[in-house]
């Protein structure tokens, strides 16, 4: 206990030296954390970003292909706007395309072209039967339809109750619409 009051007055010194010299807090920036939930174990990273594809292939359907002298003939068809088609012919780039190399199998729908874009990407394209199948015709003006087909489309007939005296009606007149001379009602008198 002697050394008591001495213990007393050296830790109020000591304490007193620390607080003069201990400065306020500061806020520390919010960065410093994030290597703790960036590489933490509990936690899944995300995904790295995907690439952006080049769809210019995806666009385009095969519609026809040909082999001529001078080189393969192929004819390329879009499929959003049906309007716009290219025909590359004698290895000549149109339009950004340029043929590299062609696939001709006896069945059309497998025959695939290799093309090379501007940007010099080479992709694939073969036939897409959705868009390359040709559409029904509709009917000329004016012409009969075929009777199987009308009778396929009207199944169900509207049936009309038959009318009293209409057979002696339809004797009377020609079914064939020739123009005949009528004639005249001869009354003969009785004997």
């Amino acid at each position: 206990m002697k050394y008591l009051p001495s213990l007393i007055a050296f830790l109020f010194i000591f304490s007193a030296a620390l607080s003069a010299s201990a400065q306020v807090p500061k806020k520390q920036p919010g960065s410093r954390y994030t290597s703790m939930w960036k590489d933490s174990l509990f936690t899944s990273k995300p995904p790295p970003p995907d690439k952006q594809e080049d769809k210019t292939f995806e666009d385009w359907t095969l519609v026809g292909v040909a082999k001529t002298p001078t080189g393969p003939r192929v004819t390329l068809l879009n499929k959003k706007d049906r309007t716009k088609r290219i025909t590359i012919s004698d290895g000549k780039s149109v339009q950004g395309f340029e043929v590299v190399s062609v696939n001709m199998s006896r069945n059309y729908k497998e025959s695939t072209v290799k093309v090379r874009s501007s940007g010099g990407k080479v992709g694939e394209i073969g036939v897409d039967l959705k868009v390359s199948s040709l559409k029904k015709a509709a009917p000329r003006a004016g012409a009969k339809p075929k009777r199987g087909a009308q009778k396929k489309q009207n199944t169900r007939r509207n049936i009309t109750p038959p009318i009293p005296n209409a057979n002696s009606r339809n004797k009377n007149n020609n079914s064939n619409n020739k123009k005949t001379k009528k004639r005249p009602r001869i009354v003969r008198p009785r004997k």
